[in-house]
C-alpha cells in the first residue's frame, strides 16, 4: 500500500503553530527516532511542539539523542490541554487508535488535523492525511522524505534521529528491508555528520552488568520445537526481579530468537506481571508470514516481524496456544 500526501503534509507542517507528535505504546527505535526528527525540525522552524507517548518515556539507550527529554509519558491532566489546542497531530509508526491506549479518545476528539506517517499494513481510517508506504524500511525513512520535501535543513540532530530510526528497524542494515534507497539515505545522513560507530555503540553497547545477566538467563531458557524450526525465548517477571532490570532493557531480544542455525520462526514471550500481560514478539525468515498470525490475536506488524499481547494468561498457556499455530505456517 502506498499513500503519499507529502505536499499537503508539508503545507500543514509549515502552517501549523502548535504541533503534537505521538507514537505507539512501548516505542522502539523507529518510533522514537522518527518522533525526535520531526520534533527537532518543527522546533528549528519556530513551532511549538510536544512529543507525547502512552505509558512510556524514551528508552534508556536512546537518551543520547538531542531532545530525548522532550519525549513525555502522557498524563491526561498535564497534556490534554496541548492535544485540544494543537493545530496538527502527527501519529508516527502506527495505524490504529489501539496503539495509543488512553490517549486515543482525546486525539480523536481534538479538532486538530491528523496525519499518519507509517509503514505497516492494514491501517484504520483514523486521520485526515496519510503518508503511508508499506514497502519502505521504516517510518524514519518516510520522515526523511517529508523533511526533504520541505526543502528545509536536515541538521545533525535530525540526521542522527532518522539514522537511529532506520538502523533499528533494519537490524543495523541487515534485514531484508535494506535496499539501495535505504543505503542512499544512510549515506546522506553520514554526509551530514552522523557517525555510524557512535550510534551503534550508543544503541547496542551500553548494557549494564545486570542487563548482560538478564540476557544470559534468557538464553539459558531457549527452547526449540518442530525439529528446531521454532525457537522460543522467555523473559519472566522473576528474571527481571532477579537482575533488577525491566522491559525497557530487552531491545533486540526478539531477533536473537532467530540466531539458531535451523530456526525459521522465533518467539519471544515477555511477562509483565504488574499489567497481567504477556508481550509476544514473532520473527521469521524464508518467506514465513508471522504478521497474519499476530493479527489473529489483535496484533500486527510486518511479514517477518510482528507482535501481539495476551492478558491474564500464564507463559505456559501462551506457549500451548502459539506453538501449534506456528507449526501450521512453517
Amino acid at each position: 500500500m502506498t499513500n503519499l500526501n507529502y505536499a499537503a503534509a508539508v503545507e500543514l507542517l509549515y502552517s501549523a503553530e502548535k504541533i503534537i507528535i505521538t507514537t505507539h505504546i512501548n516505542p522502539d527505535g523507529d518510533a522514537i527516532g522518527s518522533a525526535l526528527a520531526l520534533y527537532n525540525f518543527a522546533v528549528d522552524n519556530g513551532k511549538s511542539a510536544h512529543i507525547l507517548v502512552p505509558e512510556s518515556y524514551a528508552p534508556e539507550n536512546m537518551k543520547f539523542l538531542t531532545n530525548s527529554n522532550k519525549v513525555k509519558k502522557y498524563v491526561p491532566d498535564l497534556h490534554n490541554k496541548h492535544i485540544y489546542e494543537a493545530d496538527v497531530i502527527f501519529m508516527l509508526d502506527l495505524n490504529s487508535f489501539r496503539r495509543l491506549k488512553n490517549m486515543a479518545c482525546h486525539i480523536e476528539d481534538s479538532s486538530a488535523r491528523k496525519v499518519i506517517i507509517d509503514h505497516h499494513v492494514d491501517g484504520e481510517d483514523i486521520a485526515d492525511l496519510y503518508i503511508v508506504d508499506t514497502n519502505v524500511s521504516s517510518t524514519g525513512e518516510l520522515v526523511y522524505n517529508l523533511i526533504h520535501q520541505t526543502g528545509g535543513k536536515i541538521s545533525l540532530d535530525i540526521a542522527e534521529a532518522i539514522y537511529v530510526a532506520m538502523m533499528t528497524d533494519t537490524g543495523n542494515f541487515r534485514f531484508s528491508n535494506t535496499n539501495e534507497k535505504v543505503l542512499a539515505i544512510a549515506t546522506d545522513l553520514v554526509s551530514k555528520g552522523v557517525e555510524p560507530d557512535k550510534i551503534y555503540d550508543a544503541i547496542y553497547n551500553q548494557n549494564s552488568l545486570n542487563q548482560i545477566r538478564l540476557l544470559g538467563l534468557a538464553y539459558s531458557n531457549l527452547e526449540t520445537f518442530a525439529n528446531d524450526k521454532i525457537s522460543c525465548m522467555v523473559v519472566s517477571d522473576e528474571m527481571f526481579k532477579k537482575t533488577n532490570t525491566n522491559d525497557d532493557m530487552i531491545e533486540g531480544y526478539a531477533e536473537k530468537t532467530l540466531s539458531l542455525k535451523n530456526s525459521f520462526v522465533g518467539l519471544l514471550i515477555v511477562e509483565l506481571k504488574e499489567k497481567s500481560e504477556l508481550r509476544i514478539s514473532l520473527r521469521s525468515r524464508n518467506g514465513i508470514d508471522v504478521r497474519t498470525l499476530a493479527a489473529k490475536y489483535d496484533g500486527g506488524g510486518h511479514i517477518y516481524a510482528a507482535g501481539c499481547r495476551f492478558h491474564d494468561m500464564t507463559i505456559e498457556e501462551a506457549k500451548q496456544i502459539l506453538i501449534p499455530e506456528i507449526e501450521k505456517i512453517i
